[in-house]
């Protein structure tokens, strides 16, 4: 087996600068706080800077349905170096991918392909449009990173069964398992590397490789990867919020249905990746309707052709394999929500690149004279070509906006994608575009609850309280059992000054969910406007049971303390409300609520102390 050197030093910088060059432009994109981005970074907690506390909860938590301690802690890294600077979070994502590109040129040489094969194949995997979505999402930091990482496990296997050395095969060996593990622990999908592994130890030999390899050494990769498997299915059920869903169609045989055009749509966008898209519409087939019977034949086609590859090209059979494995984690054996994804590609492409890399170099080592020099052309063509489309799908991903706007518009009729890009309008201020696309995803479906809860919110945020209260009644009535639509119909209510009925609205919200600490705190506020500070208190006792204290508690018991005269209590609640948030101080100052407090000592030396410390901020401001 071959192994890089200096001379591979050339390849590497070609392959980073295709990647920067690339993907240059993402380093100007945003968050996308409107999916996932939020969950994973802009209001994770866990990922502001390394401490034990951080890393315990990296360890000991799901995000977004995800077990992925080393995700979580690749974003640790990225907070420390930039803060919450987007550009950082970019910039490692580029180096990421094109670490995946020369990590595959790498294994190319490795498995016996030529440094112009593996130029080729590393190329092709770093420009191919469909790995923009992996690239330029934050979110999926976690596929490059599992990728990276099974790649340095894959070859460190290799340095190990072909090392002559004893000590230093076994620090190969631990050093391929070590970084197989924590590929499983950025992102599951990795667990296929066993397969890849058994796949490259039985293929038929070349006269220069050794016949066959020991089987044994895979078996802890497949404990590991089992392991896996186990936490995911844990990880990906609906109550953890992952996306594990019933078979497609209600059944197996639906679920192959669905998917048989799935997998050609895969082979097309391979070879025509044009159409690309952050969500796509996957029609249920119920039935083998001609669409799946022209796909069923396709796919034969095709496992035909792989037939013959095994028996006559064994390298390019090895690398189409690859490719058909890569597929395997969300070919739907355990149902997902999403049965299609731009980002499934990222793993199967390390086969495909690895085909393609191949096949065109031996093409150019066959011919001579004009048809070489026109071989070679067209190859940088392609590339170039793949590159070119690579960057103009990158410009999609700048923000939510543009995302939405671009799903949207290839899939009009989809009314989760409505949703959505009316909440990156949220995000960018612009309410009377958010209106009308919540209202376009309540026309294609008119109880769809995020939307029902969506634009309710909107109208309560523009002061239109009577639309507003309408939308939440449409929430309640489709779905009765939602703590936190009655939550906001009696919100609605209240800001109507229908207190009864936002009483009634709130108390069925309790009884749905008895530790909401939110309605506990609304339900205070009712019994404050009526007077009875007794149960008031009482509602804020339990919501500071149930979460602790906050802003809003403390403030709600110290409105409650101060309505019955225990002056010593409110004062301590407000000093509280002041240290958490010294800004409100012009708020306490002007609430009707403490205007017993106002002639009292105590008060007066309170809003001193604070209110000395707030003028010299803004002086320091200033």
């Amino acid at each position: 087996m071959k192994s890089p050197g200096n001379r591979h030093v050339a390849a590497f910088i070609l392959l980073i600068l295709a990647a920067v060059l690339v993907y240059a432009r993402i380093l100007g994109h945003d968050f996308m706080a409107t999916w996932d981005d939020d969950a994973y970074v802009t209001a994770n907690e866990a990922i502001r800077g390394f401490s034990v506390a951080h890393i315990r909860q990296a360890f000991t938590n799901f995000y977004v349905g995800n077990y992925a301690p080393v995700h979580i802690l690749s974003y640790m890294l990225d907070y420390t170096v930039w803060g919450l600077n987007p550009r950082g979070f970019h910039l490692t994502d580029i180096l990421l991918h094109a670490g995946n590109g020369i990590l595959l040129y790498i294994i190319m040489l490795q498995l016996g392909a030529d440094r112009r094969a593996a130029l080729i194949g590393g190329l092709i995997f770093i420009c191919h449009p469909v790995q923009v979505e992996a690239v330029a999402w934050i979110s999926q930091r976690k596929t490059l990173l599992s990728t990276f990482f099974m790649l340095v496990s894959w070859n460190c296997y290799n340095g190990w069964r072909s090392s002559n050395s004893r000590s230093a095969s076994k620090l190969h060996y631990i050093s391929s398992l070590a970084a197989f593990v924590l590929s499983l622990l950025a992102k599951a999908t990795t667990v296929i590397l066993p397969l890849i592994l058994l796949a490259e130890s039985v293929r038929p030999a070349s006269d220069d490789e050794e016949s066959r390899y020991k089987l044994y050494p895979i078996l802890p990769y497949i404990l590991s990867a089992a392991a896996m498997v186990a936490i995911t299915l844990i990880s990906q059920s609906p109550e953890n919020g992952g996306g594990r869903a019933p078979f497609h169609g209600g059944s197996v045989w639906t679920t192959i249905l669905t998917m048989l055009p799935v997998y050609c749509t895969y082979l097309r966008m391979l070879v025509f990746p044009y159409g690309l898209s952050a969500e796509y519409e996957v029609p249920v087939r119920l039935s083998p309707d001609l669409t799946v019977l022209a796909a069923f034949l396709v796919l034969l086609l095709f496992f035909y052709g792989g037939l013959l590859l095994y028996r006559k090209k064994s390298r390019l059979f090895f690398w189409g394999l690859l490719f058909t494995i890569g597929f395997l984690p969300v070919s739907q054996i355990v149902p997902i929500v999403t049965p299609m994804n731009d980002r499934y590609f990222y793993l199967p492409l390390l086969g495909a690149a690895g085909f393609f890399g191949i096949l065109i170099g031996d093409l150019i080592e066959r011919f001579r004279g004009g048809r070489q020099t026109a071989i070679k052309v067209l190859t940088v063509i392609l590339i170039v070509t793949l590159a070119g489309l690579s960057w103009q799908r990158a410009a999609v991903w700048k923000n939510g906006v543009t995302l939405w706007r671009d799903v949207v518009a290839h899939a009009p009729l989809n009314y989760e994608a409505w949703d959505s890009l009316g909440s990156s309008y949220i995000e960018t201020g612009e309410e009377a575009l958010a209106l009308q696309a919540y209202k376009r995803a309540l026309a294609l479906s008119p109880t769809y609850a995020l939307s029902l809860k969506n634009i309710g919110v909107l109208y309560l945020k523009r002061g239109e309280t009577e639309p507003g209260r309408q939308n939440f009644l449409r929430l309640v009535r489709a779905q009765p059992r939602n703590a936190e639509a009655f939550e906001f119909l009696g919100l609605a209510m209240k800001i109507e000054g229908n207190l009864p009925g936002a009483e009634q609205a709130l108390s069925q919200s309790l009884k749905l969910d008895p530790r909401r600490s939110s309605v506990l705190i609304l339900l205070a506020q009712l019994y404050v406007a009526k007077g009875d500070f007794v149960q008031a208190r009482e509602f804020l006792l339990r919501a500071q049971q149930y979460e602790g204290p906050t802003v809003d508690n403390e403030t709600g018991l110290a409105t409650v303390e101060a309505g019955l005269g225990n002056v010593g209590k409110a004062l301590a609640h407000l000093d509280y409300v002041l240290r958490a948030k010294p800004g409100v101080i012009a708020d306490i100052q002007k609430d009707p609520a403490f205007a017993r407090l106002r002639s009292t000592r105590q008060y007066q030396a309170l809003l001193e102390r604070y209110g000395a410390a707030s003028g010299r901020g803004m002086r320091n401001n200033e």
